[in-house]
């Protein structure tokens, strides 16, 4: 029973992330526009999508590497 509880506050909190983070960037995004300028904000997005990306691709590997390398230390 606790296991479903976990994957429930799990599943949960997942949805709550995507939503806030889409309630953020939708307030972001004009704001970006507004200050920046359009031609700008593509240039960002650019480098935004490339280190979302890359952070994608490390898999939390660094993180997993220190909280194993401390707790053998």
């Amino acid at each position: 029973m606790n296991r479903k509880r976990t994957i429930f506050r799990n599943a949960t909190a997942s949805a709550l992330q995507v939503v806030v983070n889409a309630a953020v960037l939708f307030v972001l995004y004009p704001f970006l526009i507004r200050s920046v300028g359009a031609e700008d904000f593509g240039v960002w997005a650019l480098v935004m999508a490339w280190t979302s990306a890359g952070s994608r691709a490390s898999m939390g590997l660094s993180s997993g590497a220190l909280k194993f390398t401390a707790r053998y230390l």
